[in-house]
């Protein structure tokens, strides 16, 4: 999906955030929060002692048809998760300490421990695939 396409879902999403929160009168994070769990339950907004008014759920039904989910990648749909996170911890100003970790970081992460670990577990399948006898001699 190009950057436009998931640009054009993220202002939808955001849009659902405003309009939730501002209906909830709560914070923007469990606002996306209901807003995904909507979109996950086919789109039917969930209305409880009438909040939100029939109005507000009428909009948001409409936000829910043009995003698309289904027909976005898994990758294109962590990165619209991740951008309306990092918008909800924004307006919210989460602690540093309960935010969420760059990918970047993470990757780093991962691949050093890959080329660290990468000949112990080499020795490790060894060990097992030809039993302990085997590798001594």
């Amino acid at each position: 999906m190009a950057l436009a396409d998931i640009e054009k879902q993220y202002d939808l999403m955001n849009e659902a955030c405003e309009l939730l929160q501002a209906k909830l009168q709560d914070d923007c994070l469990d606002a996306l929060i209901e807003n995904f769990d909507n979109l996950l339950n086919d789109g039917k907004v969930h209305v409880e002692d009438g909040i939100p008014d029939e109005e507000t759920a009428s909009k948001l039904a409409e936000i829910y048809r043009a995003v698309h989910l289904d027909e976005i990648s898994t990758e294109d749909r962590r990165l619209l998760l991740q951008l309306s996170l990092l918008t909800a911890y924004r307006k919210e100003k989460i602690q540093a300490n309960h935010q969420m970790t760059p990918d970047s970081i993470g990757f780093l992460t991962a691949y050093l421990l890959q080329q660290v670990y990468e000949k112990k577990m080499k020795r490790i399948f060894w060990i097992f695939a030809l039993g302990r006898e085997t590798w001594r001699q």
